[in-house]
Parts: C-alpha cells; sequence; structure tokens
C-alpha cells in the first residue's frame, strides 16, 4: 500500500468533541485534496465521562474497522489516557488476520504495542488525524506516513 484510498479514524481514548470545527475541517480537507476519504467511527464525537464511548464501542470501532473491505487503514482521532481498557475486549483472532496498518501515537501506544506483540500485525508508531487539521498544514507527517506505507522509509529515533 502507497496511498490508501480510504481511512478508518478511530477514538480509543478521549473524544474529539473538543476539536473546533474549523480544525476539524481542515484535517479532513487535507485527505479530500488527496482524494482520500475518511470515514469517523460512531464513537469518535461520543462523550462518555472523559472517553470516547464505554470500553466496548471503543473496542467495537476497532473491531468495526478492521472488518470493513473499504478501510485500507486505521489512523487514531488522537490520543487520550484510556486505550489500555479497550485491550482485554479486543478481538485477538482478528487483529490476527487483518494487514491493515493501524497508526497514531501518545495514547495509542499500548494498543498498538498489544497489536505488534500479540497478533503480528502492521502497528506503528506516526501521526494521528489531529496532525493533519493544523492551521499551516506541514508535508513531515504526510510524506513520514506515506515513506512508512511504502516500505521505502524506515527511521529508527533514538
Amino acid at each position: 500500500m502507497i496511498i490508501p484510498h480510504k481511512i478508518g479514524i478511530i477514538a480509543t481514548s478521549a473524544p474529539g468533541v473538543g476539536l473546533p470545527s474549523e480544525a476539524l475541517e481542515r484535517g479532513k480537507q487535507v485527505f479530500a485534496n488527496r482524494g482520500i476519504g475518511l470515514e469517523f467511527a460512531t464513537n469518535v464525537f461520543k462523550e462518555t465521562g472523559y472517553t470516547a464511548g464505554s470500553i466496548e464501542e471503543r473496542a467495537a470501532a476497532l473491531h468495526t474497522f478492521i472488518r470493513d473491505p473499504s478501510i485500507d487503514l486505521i489512523l487514531a482521532f488522537w490520543g487520550g489516557h484510556q486505550t489500555h481498557q479497550i485491550l482485554p475486549h479486543l478481538d485477538i483472532d482478528l487483529l490476527k488476520s487483518t494487514k491493515k496498518p493501524i497508526v497514531g501515537y501518545s495514547d495509542l501506544t499500548p494498543l498498538l504495542n498489544y497489536i505488534a506483540s500479540k497478533c503480528g500485525s502492521i502497528a506503528f508508531l506516526g501521526p494521528a488525524f489531529i496532525s493533519f487539521c493544523k492551521p499551516e498544514f506541514f508535508d513531515y507527517p504526510w510524506n513520514n506516513l506515506l515513506g512508512a506505507l511504502s516500505q521505502n522509509q524506515h527511521r529508527i529515533y533514538p
């Protein structure tokens, strides 16, 4: 895979309700300008206390995108503090079966480590959706994401 056709946006911790609408639209436009569709998980903008839905809803959102053949890449909306809660609720066999990269940073790290170590699937630290919502777009996160997806670029930072 070099450029995904459709990206599924997940929220495994904090909901996306705190992002100003103009920033959300900027992020959507970055992908639209590149011909990439986005689908936001049903829980991304759901606020359940300080999380994006219940533990079960957050795990189910990931499972839904793994099963959806139209989704090429799964990208975190942003971080938070509670991704670790979903780990016991994940379908390991489903995660083992996917070839879809799962990408994000911050609180997605426990999920990425779990997937890489327990399932052998593609999971790595990289930009989140919020990385593309900044007032001034920088090519750095986009170019590095494409480099990682195309396997033409491998950088390890100490």
